[in-house]
């Protein structure tokens, strides 16, 4: 899994940093207090430098080669301002947020008896979430990604071809404006403050079977472009009329707290 992957590497590149200033400074104090053991200490430095280039040189393979870069590449290439937009989409707060939703989603099993039809509002660049998606849900169909951004939608073209998915992936502009009438076992949302309230399209969905929603806002009302703030996960549930309630909680990110909410209307 290419994010964990990432995540992994950039902990263990800082974990081999940090030993690699230590064992220099042992070094350096064995070399002062044991002379007669000169010449095995300078061998000692020699093999552990060349220990650690290797390991750093894997590491930093395993972030420059992964579709993540790759992609970066191409943003920096041809939509150079959207670079630290891309880096954002896989930081560690944004991984943290879509990754809660994800640990909390694989409790139910979804789509271990059929394949899963799959909606994302606000669906941004599509991974690192679609990444973590597919490890909570056993079997999809279909995911419909939603984003007013055409760039946003060239990105997601580019992941595509990078992680060949094996199921159907549709893109669409703005989520207010589908109408047609459809089946979706799931509707996902993380970035609720962006927009209306999803329960505003609730009309398009059939009840056979019920959508799950699974819905993440937060309280962080000084962005301006955070329209729609809610104070609690009580007030998500409530403002998206959501009735069967599955889980609901919050954790707190230091400048605001986000809320999380799963179940059907």
């Amino acid at each position: 899994m290419f994010i964990k992957d990432i995540k992994k590497a950039e902990v263990d590149l800082k974990l081999l940093n940090r030993d690699r200033r230590v064992n220099v400074a042992e070094t350096e104090k064995l070399q002062r207090m044991i002379d007669r053991k000169k010449r095995h200490l300078d061998q000692q430095v020699i093999d552990d430098t060349g220990s650690y280039e290797k390991n750093k040189v894997d590491i930093e393979n395993v972030i420059e080669w992964s579709p993540y870069m790759k992609v970066k590449r191409f943003l920096d290439e041809s939509f150079p301002e959207y670079s630290s937009s891309l880096l954002d989409s896989i930081s560690d707060g944004q991984y943290e947020s879509k990754k809660w939703m994800s640990e909390i989603l694989k409790y139910w099993k979804f789509g271990s008896k059929e394949p899963w039809k799959i909606e994302i509002a606000g669906s941004w660049f599509g991974w690192p979430f679609i990444e973590l998606l597919e490890e909570c849900v056993t079997k999809i169909e279909s995911i419909d990604l939603y984003d007013i951004d055409e760039v946003c939608h060239e990105v997601v073209r580019k992941y595509i071809y990078h992680f060949k998915p094996k199921y159907k992936i549709n893109q669409y502009h703005d989520f207010f404006e589908r109408g047609d009438e459809r089946i979706r076992h799931m509707i996902i949302c993380t970035s609720c403050e962006h927009m209306p309230d999803i329960a505003t399209m609730k009309e398009y969905y059939k009840d056979t079977p019920k959508p799950i929603l699974a819905l993440q806002s937060n309280d962080y009302v000084d962005l301006r472009e955070h329209e729609n703030c809610v104070e609690s996960y009580s007030e998500l549930a409530q403002k998206n009329e959501i009735e069967n309630v599955m889980y609901q909680g919050e954790r707190d990110f230091g400048f605001y707290k986000r809320f999380m909410v799963i179940g059907t209307w």
